[in-house]
């Protein structure tokens, strides 16, 4: 069996969806341990920054670094999900049914 077991590499599925049962649970452990779970379960909510209304909610002497705190959430957010998309296409890459589709090719370039 090919699939990968390391927590440092995306479990890849095998050619013809060989052990799909297997590399799920794999590929399944190995987005919760990359804090991807939420993100493609969609139960973790994209960050916005604060509105005027809350920030006006703020103290003045906390609307700073709550703005800072709000930025590094988008931030982190924004670059687990990049890092969940391309872990995901290399988690198909050898399944040419999902990998080959014309919308997973053009965002993967």
């Amino acid at each position: 069996m090919s699939i990968s077991t390391s927590t440092e590499s995306v479990p890849v599925l095998e050619k013809g969806r060989k052990n799909i049962d297997a590399w799920e649970r794999r590929f399944n452990d190995y987005c919760i341990y990359k804090k991807w779970r939420g993100i493609f379960n969609a139960t973790e909510v994209r960050p916005l920054p604060l509105s005027p209304a809350e920030l006006a909610a703020i103290p003045v002497t906390s609307r700073y670094s709550a703005t800072n705190d709000r930025k590094r959430d988008i931030e982190d957010f924004k670059g687990r999900s990049k890092a969940a998309f391309a872990g995901l296409c290399k988690a198909m890459q050898e399944d040419s049914r999902i990998y080959a589709s014309a919308e997973v090719v053009s965002r993967c370039k």
